[in-house]
């Protein structure tokens, strides 16, 4: 019975640490080890106590503790504004879309929608801004009537359109984030564009 006990200790310390990973990074930097020891502790405690039988309801309680801390730590200020952040770059990949589709004749609506919106989402988040251009350049291909989307996604030229919107779009991009650390006071800089 005691080999049972230490191979469901060990078994639900190694689920557990997989679960820490849903924490932010920098809270997992800080707080992953006492977390760990904690859980641990907590754990061998429930198996003197209460056996093997107890473990579920402690689980349950941990799941419980995990998921609110979780969300807690992840819908921070921060994060709520990145995801405005990813909302209006759909935005913009929305707006190319339909501009593609309304306007089949002609390229350049399609890549100046992109141009800008991605300078846009530049200037807001400079960081990393080649994903400004994927999220934006994603729209072509991919939003659109759903009865239509298996006709868009078998069509080379979807996918050929969507490698020429990344031009536009990591060039307005980079432009934005370029343009945004040139006017922020050396205290707010962040890491160069790209890192």
């Amino acid at each position: 019975m005691e080999f049972s006990k230490n191979v469901l200790l060990r078994i639900s310390c190694g689920i557990y640490r997989g679960l820490l990973r849903l924490y932010p990074q920098e809270f997992r930097a800080r707080y992953a080890k006492e977390m760990e020891l904690t859980f641990r502790d907590h754990l061998q405690d429930t198996l003197v106590k209460n056996g093997i039988w107890g473990v579920p309801k402690f689980w349950l309680n941990v799941a419980g503790d995990l998921m609110a801390s979780v969300l807690r730590e992840r819908f921070t200020l921060k994060n709520a504004i990145g995801m405005i952040y990813v909302a209006v770059a759909m935005v913009f990949s929305i707006a190319a879309q339909y501009v593609d589709r309304h306007n089949v004749s002609e390229v350049y609506p399609t890549l100046m929608v992109a141009l800008v919106g991605s300078f846009v989402v530049g200037i807001l988040q400079p960081r990393w801004p080649w994903r400004w251009a994927i999220i934006i350049g994603l729209g072509v291909p991919f939003f659109g009537p759903p009865g239509v989307l298996p006709a868009r996604l078998a069509s080379p030229g979807r996918w050929a359109m969507l490698a020429v919107m990344m031009v536009p779009g990591l060039i307005g991009a980079y432009t934005g984030s370029l343009l945004r650390q040139a006017f922020d006071s050396p205290e707010n800089r962040k890491t160069p564009a790209g890192r």
